[in-house]
C-alpha cells in the first residue's frame, strides 16, 4: 500500500499486512486455546506437541505470538526448513542455538553435542524449546530420528513443537513412527473462521490500523466470507485489494462492489502472470478449491500436573473438488472467481461500537472493468546481497501456488538476480528460486568499520570467516564488539584486544 492510500483512510499501519505486528494478532477462542495449549505444554513433563491446521489458518502467527511471550529463562530455536536430512536438521538446530560444529560430524556425534548443550542449560535452570514449522515436509527418516534429540540424556528441559498442515498428524500413523507418536503429549488444531468470526476479524484489523474514516457494509463482509471461506490468508489478500478498490473509487464506505472489483483484479493479474510464465500447468484453469477440513481445538484430558494426552489423527472431511475460486496464498494474491451479482443480504451487526457496519442501500452492481492495480517500485539491483527478515519459502516460479523448492531462515543471505513485481529471483546455497521481496532487506553494507555491534545469541569466534574454521573464542548474548571488516555473511570484530570472525546474522548494529 502506498502513502496516498494510507492517508486516504487515515491508517497508522497497514491493516492486512501478511506479517503484522503482535498487536494485530486476532485472539478469537480457538487462538486463545491454542496459545494456552502451547504454554501449558512447556510447563508439563511432555516432550512433543503437535500444532496442526490447514494452509492459511494462522499456525505460524500463533507460533510467533507464543515465542514472543516466552520468558527469558527459555531458549528457543525456530526451524522452517522441513525438507532436511537428519544430519542437516541437527546441524540447523545446533546453529540456531549458536553452536557451530565441524560439518563432517555424523548423527550420533551431533546428537551428543546437542545433549551436552541441554546438560549445560539444565545446569543454568533454562528450558530449551525447539519449534519445527511446516513439519509435514520432514522426510520420514528425519521424523524417525527426532527421538535422538531426547533419547541420549532424556533431558526434562527440552520441549519440541511440531507445527504443520493436517496431514502431519496422519503421517505419524506410518510404520516406523510409533515411537515418536507415543511421545506426543499434547495437540492443538486451527481451522478457518466462521462467518461471524470473519467479520469480527476484518473489523478488528481495520480498527487496529488506526481506523478513523472508513465504514464497511454488511454486504461486503458477507461477500468476503463467501469467497474465502474464512481463511485468514485469503481474507488478507482480498481485503487488501478491496481497500485499494475503494480508494480508487474515492469511497470511504467499503461495499460489496469493491470486493467484487478486488476479486476481478486479482484474477486479471494471475491470469496474465500464468500466461507469461509459459507454464500452463500452473494456469488457474482447472484449479479446484478444497474445503479445508477442521478437526477441532486441542483437548486436554488429564489434570494440570500431568502431560496433556490428546488423540493425534484428525477426522478429515473428504476432499470435494469444486469450481474455482482457488486458494489465495501468502504473500502474493491469487484469483478469486465471483458469483453472479445478487441483492445485498441483511447487514451484520458490528461487533464493536467503534466501527458501525452500514448496509448497502441497493443491490450490488458488478463493475464492467477490473480495478487497475498499482505498479510495484523496484527495490533491488542485480547482484545485491539480501537477507530474509523472517523465515520464507523459495518458489520455482514467481507465483504463490508454485512448487516450494526451499526456504530461507531469518538473517540468511542470498544474491539478487532479477525482480518482477512483488517477487525477486535469488541465487542461494541450494540453487535458484523466487521469494517475496517484502521479506528481504539489503544485507551487505549494514556495518562500517568502527561500528558497535551487539550479540543476539551465544556465538563462536572463528579464526577465519568459515564455519569450520578454528574456534578461538566465544561471545554471550548482550555482549558488544567493535566491527573491523564486513563480508556478505561474516564480521571481523575486535573484542578484549582480540580479533576474529563471527557470523553476521547473530549481531545487531548499535545505533
Amino acid at each position: 500500500m502506498n502513502k496516498n492510500f494510507m492517508d486516504f483512510f487515515e491508517f497508522v499501519e497497514e491493516p492486512f499486512d501478511r506479517m503484522p505486528g503482535a498487536d494485530f494478532y486476532f485472539t478469537s477462542k480457538q487462538y486463545r486455546d491454542a496459545l494456552q495449549a502451547l504454554n501449558t505444554f512447556i510447563e508439563s513433563d511432555g516432550v512433543f506437541m503437535l500444532l496442526t491446521g490447514g494452509a492459511g489458518t494462522g499456525k505460524s502467527a500463533t507460533i510467533h505470538r507464543f515465542i514472543r511471550n516466552l520468558p527469558s529463562s527459555t531458549l528457543f530455536a525456530y526451524i522452517v526448513f522441513p525438507n532436511l536430512s537428519p544430519e542437516e536438521l541437527f546441524q540447523s538446530v545446533l546453529e540456531n542455538f549458536g553452536i557451530f560444529t565441524k560439518k563432517k560430524m555424523n548423527k550420533a556425534q551431533l546428537a551428543a553435542e546437542f545433549d551436552s548443550f541441554l546438560t549445560e542449560m539444565e545446569g543454568e535452570e533454562k528450558r530449551v524449546v525447539l519449534v519445527i514449522d511446516e513439519a509435514q515436509g520432514l522426510p520420514v527418516e528425519t521424523l524417525e530420528e527426532l527421538r535422538l534429540f531426547y533419547d541420549n540424556g532424556k533431558k526434562s528441559n527440552l520441549k519440541i513443537i511440531l507445527s504443520g498442515q493436517l496431514d502431519l498428524a496422519t503421517r505419524l500413523n506410518q510404520e516406523g513412527l510409533a515411537h515418536l507418536k507415543a511421545q506426543i503429549s499434547a495437540t492443538a488444531s486451527l481451522t478457518d473462521l466462521t462467518k461471524e468470526e470473519s467479520s469480527e476479524y476484518i473489523v478488528y484489523r481495520v480498527n487496529k490500523a488506526g481506523r478513523k474514516n472508513i465504514n464497511i457494509s454488511g454486504g461486503a463482509l458477507n461477500l468476503v466470507w463467501t469467497l474465502t471461506n474464512g481463511n485468514l490468508r485469503r481474507m488478507n489478500t482480498l481485503m487488501e485489494r478491496t481497500l485499494i478498490a475503494a480508494f480508487m473509487d474515492g469511497s470511504h464506505s467499503i461495499k460489496a462492489k469493491h470486493v467484487d472489483s478486488a476479486a476481478r483484479s486479482i484474477n486479471a493479474i494471475m491470469t496474465k502472470r500464468s500466461s507469461s510464465s509459459g507454464r500452463g500447468v500452473i494456469a488457474l484453469v482447472g484449479v479446484a478449491l478444497i474445503a479445508v477440513a477442521a478437526f477441532g481445538i486441542y483437548t486436554f484430558v488429564n489434570s494440570r500436573t500431568t502431560p496433556t494426552q490428546v488423540a493425534i489423527a484428525p477426522k478429515v472431511t473428504p476432499v470435494v473438488p469444486v469450481t474455482p475460486p482457488p486458494v489465495i496464498p501468502e504473500p502474493d494474491p491469487e484469483p478469486v472467481p465471483m458469483p453472479e451479482p445478487a441483492p445485498e443480504p441483511d447487514p451484520i451487526v458490528d461487533p464493536t461500537p467503534i466501527m458501525p457496519i452500514v448496509p448497502d442501500p441497493e443491490p450490488v452492481e458488478p463493475l464492467p472493468e477490473p480495478v487497475t492495480v498499482p505498479t510495484y517500485e523496484p527495490m533491488f539491483n542485480s547482484g545485491d546481497i539480501v537477507a530474509a527478515t523472517t523465515p520464507i519459502n523459495i518458489r520455482a516460479l514467481p507465483l504463490g501456488d508454485s512448487e516450494r523448492i526451499g526456504g530461507l531462515g531469518r538473517g540468511q543471505k542470498a544474491t539478487v538476480q532479477e525482480e518482477i513485481d512483488e517477487w525477486v529471483k535469488i541465487d542461494y546455497s541450494g540453487g535458484e528460486g523466487w521469494v517475496a521481496k517484502q521479506y528481504l532487506e539489503i544485507s551487505f553494507g549494514i556495518f562500517s568499520p568502527g561500528d558497535l555491534a551487539e550479540v543476539t545469541t551465544a556465538i563462536n569466534i572463528r579464526a577465519k570467516p568459515e564455519s569450520d574454521s578454528d574456534r578461538i573464542g566465544g561471545l554471550s548474548r548482550g555482549q558488544r564488539v567493535t566491527v573491523i571488516e564486513e563480508t556478505a555473511e561474516w564480521l571481523k570484530i575486535e573484542f578484549m584486544n582480540q580479533e576474529g570472525w563471527v557470523a553476521k546474522q547473530y549481531l545487531d548494529k548499535v545505533n
